[in-house]
Order: C-alpha cells, then sequence, then structure tokens
C-alpha cells in the first residue's frame, strides 16, 4: 500500500510517523488512530531491519531510533538520509572506492574542506559555514547543487547540465573547473552521491519504505526513490507541501502533490502549536497565493492568539526581546537571510542581550563562550565537580601557560585538589580572562569586545538565569520548531525580488517560505517592518480580498 500522510503546521506530523513505525514493529497498536482515516497497516508483522527510514537530518532518525532504545546501524536496517543511505549502498555494492570516500571524508568537514580549496585556488570568496550566501563560492556551489538535481535525471549527460550552468548563473563558468578539481584529487561530494546513487540504480533491502519531509524532495532524489519504491510492501510519504522551503536546491510540491502513487491519504487534523487568529492569519496566506496545494483542515490548538505589527523600531527589539524571555517566553527572531539575521545580532551583542542560533557552524558569543564560562564559576561557587573540558576551556582564556593547561585543570576539576587561589576567581572573574585569549578565540578584537561584555553582563545580572531563551535565526533554520512569541522580519532582497515577481512557480516558492515563518509561533506573531517588505502587504491584499468576498455575499 502506498500511503501519503499530509502533516500542517503544529499537528505531529513526524510523531504521527513515529506511532506508524511502532505499530509495524509491534511496540504499539495505533489501529484506531488509523481507522479514523479508513487506513489500515498490519500491526507486528515487520522488524527493525525491514524497515528503511529517510529523514531530511540524522538527528530526526537518532530521535525515533532513541525511542525504540537502539542505536542507528546499517546492520540494523537502512535508517538515515538519502545521502547517507546512498552513500552506504554505494560502497557495499563497489559502485564507489572506499578510497575515495576516505579522502572526501578525513577532513575537518568533509566535502566543505574541499569546496574552500578549491574556492583558494582559483580566486573565488567562499563561506564554508554558509552565512555569506551571496558570496562568489557560495553562489557557485549552491547553482550547482540546484542544477544537479534539478536537471541531471532528465538529461543523464553531466557534460549537458554544465553547459546549461554555465549559460545561466553568474559563476557557472567555474562549475567546470570544480569537477576537475574533485577528478584529479579523487574526491565526491554530496551532488556525487545522488548522480551515482540514480544511475547506479542501488537499492536497499526492506519491505517498508517511509520517508519524512517528502515536500522537499528534488528531481533527482524522487527518480531514486521511485526506484526504491519498487517491489515493497508498504511504501509511506509524509510532508506538508505548503511548508517547501529547498526550492533553491530543486525542490518541488509536485512529488507529494502529483507524482507518487497514493492509495490512501492522510491529512492530520489538530494543531498542538498554532492558536485560532495564527492559523487563519497563515491560512489566508497560503489559499490566497499558492495555487498548487492540497486542500487541508484542521484545528487549533486553543482559540486567541495575537498577529500584530511591532509597534518599534528594529533597533528597540533587544530589549522587548529579553523581558519577555525574562517572563519565561520562548522567543523566535526569524529573518529570511543570514545577513539579515547578522544584522540583528549585532544589536544583540552591541547590548550585551543574550540570544542563540538553532544550529551555527560559527562560534557564538553567548551559547558558545559566556554560558560555558558562567557554568564553570556557577559549578565552582558551589563546590561541585567541574567537567575537565569545560575547566580547559575556562583556563585557556587566563594567563596561565598553554602548556600548564592541562595540570591546571586537573586540579581545577576536581572539588578535593582545589587550592585557595581556585576560589580567589569568584571574587572577580573578568580579572582572569584575559583580552589576547578571547581575541584569538573568535578571530575578531571587535567580537572579543562585545563577548567580554556580554560575560560581564551575565556575570552582573545574572542573566544566563532567565527562564526564557531568544532565538536569532533564519526562516529555514525554523523549521520544525515553535515559540511562543515569533518576530518575523519583513524584508526580502532586492535579488529576491526580481526574480519571485517575474516567475510564477518562484513567486509561490516564496509564500511557502513566509508561511513556514508564520506558523512557528503558539502564542504571538509580530511583523516587524524592513526597507523591502513582503509579507505584510500580501497578508493586508488578502485581507481586503476576504472582506470584499463577505460584503458581496452579504448582499
Amino acid at each position: 500500500m502506498n500511503l501519503r500522510v499530509f502533516g500542517p503546521p503544529g499537528t505531529g506530523k513526524t510523531f504521527t510517523l513515529q506511532r506508524i513505525v511502532f505499530h509495524l514493529i509491534g511496540d504499539a497498536d495505533v489501529s484506531n488512530m488509523l481507522g479514523v482515516y479508513n487506513v489500515e497497516l498490519p500491526h507486528d508483522k515487520y522488524r527493525l531491519k525491514d524497515i528503511i527510514y529517510i529523514s531530511y537530518t540524522n538527528s530526526a532518525v537518532d530521535e525515533l531510533l532513541g525511542r525504540i532504545g537502539v542505536t542507528r546501524n546499517y546492520r540494523r536496517g537502512m535508517w538515515g538520509t538519502m545521502h547517507g543511505i546512498t552513500l552506504h549502498l554505494l560502497i557495499k555494492n563497489r559502485k564507489i572506492r572506499s578510497d575515495i570516500v576516505s579522502k572526501t571524508f578525513s577532513r575537518p568537514g568533509g566535502p566543505n574542506w574541499w569546496k574552500r580549496k578549491f574556492t583558494s585556488e582559483v580566486g573565488l570568496p567562499y563561506d564554508p559555514t554558509g552565512e555569506k550566501i551571496n558570496l562568489p563560492g557560495n553562489q557557485l556551489f549552491s547553482a550547482y547543487t540546484r542544477y544537479i538535481n534539478t536537471y541531471y535525471p532528465k538529461f543523464m549527460d553531466l557534460e549537458r547540465v554544465l553547459d546549461k550552468l554555465t549559460n545561466e548563473t553568474e559563476y557557472g563558468y567555474y562549475a567546470d573547473d570544480w569537477v576537475k578539481f574533485k577528478i584529479d584529487n579523487g574526491v565526491i561530494d554530496f551532488d556525487d552521491v545522488l548522480m551515482l546513487g540514480y544511475i547506479s540504480g542501488v537499492s536497499p533491502e526492506g519491505q517498508v519504505l517511509i520517508s519524512d519531509e517528502f515536500q522537499d524532495y528534488s528531481p533527482i532524489q524522487w527518480a531514486i526513490f521511485s526506484n526504491w519504491m519498487l517491489d515493497r510492501d508498504e511504501v509511506i510519504v509524509a510532508g506538508d507541501d505548503d511548508q517547501v522551503l529547498y526550492s533553491f536546491h530543486g525542490a518541488s510540491p509536485r512529488f507529494i502533490l502529483y507524482d507518487f502513487p497514493a492509495d490512501h491519504t492522510i491529512v492530520l487534523r489538530q494543531s498542538f502549536r498554532l492558536p485560532a487568529k495564527i492559523l487563519a492569519y497563515s491560512r489566508l496566506l497560503s489559499e490566497t497565493y499558492i495555487k498548487h496545494r492540497y486542500p487541508k483542515r484542521f484545528e487549533p490548538r486553543v482559540s486567541g492568539g495575537i498577529v500584530t505589527l511591532f509597534p518599534r523600531p528594529l533597533t528597540d527589539l533587544p530589549k522587548y526581546a529579553y523581558e519577555l524571555a525574562k517572563r519565561g517566553k520562548r522567543v523566535l527572531i526569524l529573518a529570511r537571510t543570514n545577513s539579515q539575521v547578522s544584522n540583528i545580532e549585532e544589536l544583540f551583542m552591541f547590548r550585551s542581550v543574550p540570544f542563540y542560533r538553532f544550529k551555527s557552524k560559527k562560534v557564538t558569543i553567548w551559547e558558545d563562550f559566556v554560558d560555558r564560562i558562567v557554568e564553570v564559576l556557577q559549578m565552582l561557587k558551589s563546590g561541585s565537580p567541574i567537567p575537565i573540558n569545560d575547566a580547559k576551556f575556562f583556563l585557556k582564556f587566563t594567563g596561565i601557560p598553554h602548556d600548564k593547561i592541562d595540570i591546571m585543570a586537573s586540579k581545577l576539576a576536581d572539588s578535593r585538589q582545589r587550592s585557595l587561589d581556585s576560589y580567589r576567581i569568584l571574587k572577580d572573574p573578568l580579572k582572569y580572562i584575559k583580552f589576547p585569549r578571547v581575541k584569538e578565540y573568535f578571530g575578531s578584537e571587535r567580537l572579543a569586545r562585545l563577548a567580554l561584555n556580554s560575560l560581564k553582563a551575565a556575570i552582573k545580572f545574572k542573566m544566563n538565569t532567565i527562564p526564557g531563551k531568544v532565538y536569532i535565526d533564519t526562516i529555514h533554520a525554523a523549521k520544525g520548531r515553535e515559540g511562543d512569541i515569533v518576530f518575523v522580519l519583513d524584508h526580502i532582497s532586492n535579488k529576491i525580488q526580481d526574480e519571485i515577481y517575474v516567475d510564477d512557480e518562484a513567486f509561490e516558492a516564496e509564500m511557502r517560505v513566509w508561511y513556514v515563518a508564520m506558523t512557528r509561533a503558539r502564542e504571538t506573531l509580530a511583523i516587524v517592518s524592513g526597507d523591502n517588505t513582503f509579507l505584510w502587504p500580501h497578508l493586508t491584499r488578502a485581507l481586503m480580498k476576504l472582506k470584499s468576498t463577505v460584503k458581496v455575499r452579504r448582499l
């Protein structure tokens, strides 16, 4: 049977998939839940190794396996990302040499290390963290991935794909050099993994095929998945076509909407996140502007909720967010691009207001510096043992010579060996933190000063003890997350604006991004006006159109 599960925001899509897995392996019986949708699945018929489970991230797979009580191991079953499973199958079936895989991933960062080496050789600025997506190197690799994902299944010819990439993108003429660089150095990237997986036809063993986040499949991923679907007892896909986020890598909702041959469709009916008003506004956005979608009706978590314009300038946001966090609120501040996120971070750092990222490859002031040092000081004050790595982390910012840190860390970690000198640190901790060491850690004098100011504020005002947290990140990074209060910076770049108003598909893709942003909020959605607004004007137009339709009906 082919089963399709649509999970609108906050309806527990991934949790539903987990329950289905438990049902199939006999750890739970959810026949009643499935019966509500007139769906039947066999109970206690399969083992873990009979299931192929694909998710967008390894962390999501590990969370599910953790609930079952096992760790990820391909001998127990194919559980992982499509890239990971495909790479394993290529190695297992000897479609790729193990020395190539070993050389690719032997460096920290894997393929990103080789990308940095390549861009350095050809003179292209590149940020391996992905924060500065407008750099030429980042634009090259993003376009390369998009074109491989989109056109390789159609052309089945890498040269034709590269020709199209060269003719249509700004830095595409470097793509041939990138391919030659990989061949010369005997390495691969994740795009190669998908291409090799597609043309080799490798397929995992197992009777049940399950995939989460199916709305973000690209054409090449769909082509691989279509091959894997053959001769399975059960094929289950889950996603939400209104929440496609990776169209810039070739993702398209058409695979979950039209191409997947569903025998049964489930639409989850209850949001455990959205209050009525936020649900109404987000639904208004999707139903007005997204034409290619599956109609979904689901109930809000509670009545009420707030949708509003933030009445103050952006510079006042740190103060508001901090006050909300002090009241125990989980605050999300979301922006469309990483550059916008960096600008907001600057405001918070300048005012020494604590904030966090969902997932970042760069060193952050609060999570990676302030919180760790304050935690060491708290353990020192309480007389508790300090983990040796945390003790070393603290001491590397002091004036202690590097060759003596290990010895001092052992004494600091063990509360029985601490001298009076250790406890003198508590009287004036900042006296022991040396600016040159902090500067060395952050690689920037400006960041080092901001970090020390933040540490001083955290110690003086006990900022690390506030019950809530503030997260600043992109809309894409917030997928699957939620907050009590969500601030959305309503601003799009000129590049995005130029793209979406000449292409209907690109416009719908952009609307889906903002729909994701709106649907992160549990209580309040506050829209912060930027210089080039997008969300609020379209919401206003949709609302006026709705009022005019209602007025006509009343007449």
